[in-house]
């Protein structure tokens, strides 16, 4: 399992055991196995903020939406995408053509998916900068 920040809540280590479930131990076998720890508690804090917003009334607007599911859906790109990379050099370039394309269409009335996007991407490129 990923190692789970000191300070995680009991919704973030929910988060992080069921990423790790969900991206398993297949593809971890090149260089990204080193990172796997890292990249799924990255994952994963997008897991607990879509499965917050989907518990809350809060983030529910007039027409019935609610943007946790704009979040879980730009995660589960996410982790499709991670699921797939064999460097910390792919995945960040994956990533980023994924959100390219998550942006350009329709369905993200309030940007909370991209914004999503925009924290995985972030959090990739600290990552990177870190071991570099």
């Amino acid at each position: 399992m990923a190692a789970c920040p000191p300070q995680a809540s009991s919704q973030l280590m929910s988060a992080i055991r069921s990423a790790a479930s969900a991206l398993g131990s297949e593809p971890w076998h090149g260089p990204l196995r080193h990172h796997r720890g890292r990249i799924i508690v990255i994952l994963a804090r997008q897991l607990a903020d879509a499965n917050k917003r989907l518990g809350s009334s809060y983030w529910t607007g007039p027409d019935g939406h609610n943007v946790g599911l704009d979040v879980f859906k730009a995660y589960g790109i996410a982790l499709a995408v991670a699921g797939r990379a064999r460097s910390l050099d792919e995945l960040k370039a994956t990533m980023t053509a994924a959100a390219a394309a998550y942006r350009e269409r329709p369905g993200d009335p309030d940007g909370y998916g991209s914004a999503t996007f925009g924290e995985i991407e972030r959090d990739l490129k600290a990552l990177s900068d870190q071991i570099a």
